[in-house]
């Protein structure tokens, strides 16, 4: 497999956070018709998975104490992210349990796995999918999802090379200038 970079300057966001993800790519979509969704029966649904790097950002000077408001207002704080290959034999993983290591400039600076977030990313998907449906929408066959941080939300800063590498299911470079 290999390392997608995606490159980015410091000065063009207010704070870079940075969040390594499981990315999972639909082949089918979750219609209202089959909801509720259990994890296994979103999982049905996903046609690949892949390593991700989300950026993190805000305009608010202190974006993490703005409230939930100003936070979904803000797009989730959402600057951008990259992903990795997407790996369509992804179900030979355990992605829950799968490892993560996010690295700055070489040193591993969190470490994490996939339940760190809401047990999972099955579970973090069926939980997206009943969402929307509930709101009259609807995940669709080639949407991409990002599953939430595997790890603590860690700052980035100029002049950092970050990789998050998810083993097996494969790794993605962020550099920052």
């Amino acid at each position: 497999m290999s390392c997608l970079t995606l490159t980015i300057k410091a000065a063009d966001y207010h704070v870079v956070v940075l969040e390594p993800e499981i990315a999972l790519r639909l082949g089918a979509g979750l219609p209202a018709s089959g909801a509720p969704y259990t994890p296994e029966a979103a999982a049905r649904a996903v046609e690949a998975a892949a390593p991700a790097i989300e950026i993190v950002t805000s305009p608010f000077p202190v974006w993490n104490e703005m409230g939930i408001g100003h936070i979904i207002a803000d797009n989730g704080a959402n600057g951008c992210w990259i992903h990795g290959d997407f790996d369509i034999d992804f179900a030979r993983l355990d992605l829950p349990n799968q490892a993560v290591a996010l690295t700055i400039n070489g040193v591993v600076a969190r470490e994490g796995v996939g339940k760190n977030v809401d047990g999972g990313p099955m579970i973090v998907l069926a939980w997206l999918a009943n969402f929307l449906i509930s709101m009259g929408q609807e995940l669709k066959a080639g949407d991409m999802v990002t599953t939430g941080s595997t790890t603590q939300p860690l700052p980035g800063g100029a002049n950092q090379t970050v990789v998050a590498d998810f083993g097996p299911l494969g790794a993605c470079r962020l550099i920052i200038k």
